[in-house]
């Protein structure tokens, strides 16, 4: 198995935090193109959180940079239309949109 690319604040340059997470991305599509195809399945499940990792890191993709994910983009659709051709049912959901906020926050008054 391999660790999740979650230390972002570790990365100094963007491109570099995006190829480990490509990467990652990579080894778990291996893995899982494996058991889709191999195994006997009724139901099968993952959830690409790579995307909200790098909009984390890089919210700038949001105003229209999306040069730096295109290549998570399309591994993360290739695999759909990989799942498509294996299955009868294919649901894909999201647990929240993504947009940068400008507020300000003084935690002094909200702990008042």
């Amino acid at each position: 198995m391999v660790d999740p690319p979650h230390a972002w604040y570790k990365y100094e340059d963007p491109k570099e935090y995006v190829k480990a997470v490509e990467e990652y991305l990579r080894k778990r599509l291996e893995l899982y193109s494996d058991l889709m195809e191999t195994l006997e399945w009724d139901f099968f499940f993952t959830i690409f959180s790579e995307i909200d990792w790098v909009l984390h890191k890089i919210p700038s993709v949001l105003r229209g940079n999306s040069n730096l994910i295109g290549n998570i983009l399309y591994l993360i659709k290739r695999f759909v239309k990989r799942a498509i051709m294996h299955s009868d049912f294919l649901l894909i959901v999201s647990d929240h949109g993504f947009e940068e906020k400008y507020i300000e926050l003084n935690i002094n008054s909200v702990l008042r």
